[in-house]
């Protein structure tokens, strides 16, 4: 499958959440939607700041609009890939929630850490002066808070890849039919459809 065909596949299938997806149609579209969002998102910035400077106040939002565009069949092709290799797509579900919930704690923890010296750990040079208070505690807490946060979004972002890199089931499982078998009456027969 080639980045049109693919392409192609995904918008006509914008929010179909059944069936599977091969690689090369995940793939392609997330290539796609990428470099068009950071096509759009360079113009926009370009344009804004073209007509800030003539004095026009102006923002563009043509990346975000395709950003928010292509949320739906992106999720639906994900969910595709998932079916392909015989997984739920329950499991973006878990993969949004780990990095929703990581990424809460590394927000608090930062503005946490924005405001030690509102908390007394702070000197009057801007230096740790007292970590032997609760003030320390509170920042090796929130340290470790950011760290895990960040070894738990990086292990489910290998996890993700990882699944969503491997090869598809090769014949019909419980989401559908293989869409690799481009002729499946003819390869059970043995002769591949050859002419």
């Amino acid at each position: 499958m080639s980045l049109p065909q693919s392409v192609g596949q995904c918008l006509r299938k914008y929010a179909a959440f059944s069936g599977r997806a091969t690689r090369a149609e995940f793939w392609w579209w997330a290539l796609a939607c990428y470099l068009a969002i950071v096509v759009l998102t360079v113009f926009d910035g370009v344009l804004t700041a073209f007509l800030v400077a003539l004095g026009v106040p102006f923002f563009s939002p043509l990346g975000l609009l395709l950003a928010a565009g292509v949320f739906l069949p992106s999720l639906a092709v994900a969910v595709r890939r998932l079916h392909d290799i015989g997984k739920s797509g329950w499991w973006l579900l878990v993969w949004y929630a780990i990095q929703l919930a990581a990424s809460l704690a590394m927000l608090v923890s930062v503005f946490v850490l924005l405001f030690l010296p509102v908390f007394g750990a702070m000197g009057g040079n801007g230096f740790l002066e007292d970590l032997k208070g609760s003030s320390g505690a509170l920042l090796i807490a929130t340290l470790l808070v950011v760290s895990v946060s960040v070894a738990a979004m990086a292990l489910v972002g290998v996890w993700a890849l990882v699944w969503l890199a491997r090869q598809g089931e090769r014949f019909p499982n419980r989401y559908g039919e293989d869409p690799r078998a481009w002729n499946t009456e003819a390869s059970n027969a043995g002769d591949m459809g050859l002419p």
